[in-house]
């Protein structure tokens, strides 16, 4: 049975203005005329989205399909704990088996035994069977080997997650300063240039809060007065190269933006 809240990106205790508000940022996100390379992908996903919101915006059909929902998922999760007590005994060692493929250069190999492993969904959780210093060392290496391949959205949560980790933050500065890098080079240099407006926004403004100085920051302002622009937020542009500059007065690349705002750096 189908998660209509997980087709939406929203959770089950949404409004009816979010689930309208996520409906409208995927049609968008998953429209014919931005995906022609991989229609046939996207129409199969804007059929969930709109399959999603003529239910959840309904509070008549949503109330049915909560109820029916949460039955599915309760025996659901009666047959995985049985799969799961089943399968446990062996993936101690296929986890080790995995970290000593990465670490021996075999990357392609690793990643094919690691979705083997997850089933393509992440389920399974390598730090429950390897020790804290390995644990973080395989994720690593999974996430790098991801963006060798150009597989950046595979690879950006894995480095998320462990630049969140205690585990991570217990290691020499040096790492914690390469998650930083991998994931702004990630958030501003790969994923957003090719993202709609809106969703590049977003990642313009993680980026950001990795704190990498005012050079950096006078950047990502700059590329958020781009997003606003091509969003028609022509205030919040004006507002945000303003910020650029003021962080940076000889702020390079700027000059056919500032010609579109009409904006001068002088004031």
């Amino acid at each position: 049975m189908k998660n209509h809240y997980t087709t939406l990106g929203i959770n089950a205790n949404a409004s009816r203005e979010e689930v309208r508000k996520a409906f409208r940022t995927l049609t968008k996100k998953y429209h014919p005329d931005r995906n022609r390379d991989d229609s046939d992908r996207a129409t199969a996903r804007m059929l969930d989205v709109i399959e999603a919101n003529r239910i959840l915006s309904n509070p008549a059909t949503r109330e049915v399909y909560d109820r029916q929902y949460k039955a599915h998922a309760a025996a659901r999760i009666s047959e995985e704990r049985v799969r799961a007590y089943r399968a446990n005994a062996g993936k101690t060692t296929r986890a080790e088996m995995l970290l000593d493929k990465l670490l021996s250069g075999k990357g392609r190999e690793g990643i094919a035994m690691y979705e083997a492993m997850t089933g393509g969904t992440g389920s399974f959780d390598l730090k429950k069977h390897l020790k804290a210093r390995d644990w973080v060392d395989c994720k690593f290496l999974i996430a790098e080997e991801y963006e060798r391949q150009g597989c950046f959205e595979k690879a950006l949560p894995l480095y998320e997650k462990l630049y969140a980790a205690d585990e991570s933050k217990g290691r020499y500065k040096h790492f914690m300063h390469e998650l930083r890098e991998r994931l702004f080079v990630l958030y501003s240099r790969r994923l957003a240039p090719e993202a709609p407006p809106e969703e590049a926004a977003g990642y313009y403004l993680r980026a950001m809060e990795l704190d990498g100085g005012k050079t950096r920051a006078s950047f990502l302002h700059k590329k958020l007065a781009e997003c606003h622009l091509a969003l028609g937020n022509l205030d919040e542009a004006r507002r945000q190269l303003a910020v650029a500059f003021e962080l940076k007065p000889a702020l390079k690349g700027a000059a056919k933006i500032c010609e579109k705002l009409g904006f001068s750096p002088e004031g």
